[in-house]
């Protein structure tokens, strides 16, 4: 039910059942504190996730041996809270327990470790440490390419995220063969409408941009929107995104016509998402306003 994203029905269901459980039951009681932090971690409310987290730590230390594999996805997923709450140093602490854990107990090619050390080298990405987190998800990639399919979604997002280390460490036409690699993969993984496919174009389209490649980076933006605009459930911040760059593309272009009209539909957009952060919203009516005064 949390996979489905039924957050609300499922969170009544395990607070009914630690209402029943009896706490000597602690095994039991443990996991449901799990739940209910992922649960409240998912809703992004973060220190009732903390609370729950740290009652099924509690729990989970005192009456298991530090090897302990449920142990283990308690830590990550206290890892992963602390990564949302950009506390690198708890992060790091947290994802390197669930590691030893993992490493002890598991074999060298299982997913579960994979997914420790993605989840490792997105810290040390927000750290901006990208050469370290490039050798965390080159070790993701180990595995993967181990033990999935070519065209499976997990290698599609470890490609992405090699692919933004490399481009962050100036090695940006080995980092654009990742991004395309991960698009092709989602293309053929992925219904020809998911809003992953639109996401790695957009961020193809920012390299190609940031590059001066203005044509090439417009075809990119212009694939994210039409695949952004038939999805099941419209991102209209992401559509607001898109449709800003391709008016600042199309601004330096001086096709002051068409710039015009993505940076209307870009306010437009934004007006639609609680996802727009002021700050986006801002920016996207100031461009409207100044390309408006060229036509004037």
């Amino acid at each position: 039910m949390i996979t489905l994203g039924e957050l609300v029905k499922a969170e009544a269901i395990y607070e009914l059942l630690r209402e029943i459980t009896p706490e000597s039951d602690k095994k039991i009681v443990a996991w449901i504190h799990n739940q209910l932090g992922y649960i409240k971690y998912k809703q992004e409310k973060y220190s009732e996730a903390k609370a729950s987290y740290e009652n099924a730590r509690e729990i989970q230390e005192k009456m298991r041996p530090s090897t302990d594999l449920d142990l283990a996805v308690t830590y990550s997923n206290m890892g992963l809270l602390y990564t949302s709450l950009n506390d690198t140093s708890n992060a790091l602490l947290y994802h390197q327990k669930a590691l030893e854990i993992r490493t002890k107990n598991l074999e060298v090619n299982h997913p579960d470790l994979a997914t420790t050390y993605n989840n490792i080298g997105l810290v040390y990405d927000q750290r901006q440490e990208f050469s370290t987190a490039l050798s965390y998800y080159e070790k993701t990639l180990k595995i993967y390419t181990q033990i999935l399919p070519d065209n499976h979604p997990w290698l599609a997002t470890t490609y992405k995220n090699i692919g933004l280390a490399k481009i962050s460490m100036g090695e940006r036409m080995i980092g654009l063969n990742n991004l395309c690699k991960a698009r092709e993969i989602r293309k053929i993984a992925l219904p020809s409408n998911h809003p992953s496919i639109a996401s790695i174009c957009g961020t193809i389209g920012g390299i190609y941009q940031e590059a001066g490649d203005y044509t090439t980076a417009l075809k990119f933006y212009e694939e994210a929107l039409d695949i952004g605009k038939r999805a099941p459930h419209i991102d209209y911040a992401c559509l607001a995104m898109t449709y800003y760059n391709m008016s600042r593309i199309l601004n330096e272009l001086k096709q002051y016509d068409k710039a015009l009209k993505y940076a209307e539909l870009a306010v437009q957009s934004a007006s639609k998402s609680s996802m727009t952060t002021n700050a986006d919203a801002v920016k996207f009516k100031k461009n409207f306003e100044q390309l408006q005064t060229k036509r004037l």
